[in-house]
């Protein structure tokens, strides 16, 4: 089961990487270089929102269970 998941994950990051190559060409690391798009601070508030996704994708339940552990109506 994991392997497989281990599979697909890199076959996802190949696909990604082929698809972009095809598209829009060779990669120029000097344009990345000199043009960064994200800030640092951009980068906390994206890195804490893909946390916070994550989390509720590995446990979905994770805030109707304090709701009603607190005995809050949903």
């Amino acid at each position: 089961m994991i392997l497989s998941c281990f599979a697909m994950i890199l076959s996802l990051i190949y696909s990604l990487f082929l698809y972009n190559k095809i598209i829009f060409g060779n990669i120029n690391y000097i344009f990345i270089k000199f043009y960064t798009d994200v800030t640092r601070l951009e980068f906390m508030y994206l890195f804490l929102l893909a946390f916070i996704i994550v989390l509720i994708g590995i446990f979905p339940n994770i805030f109707g269970y304090f709701l009603l552990r607190y005995n809050f109506i949903i």
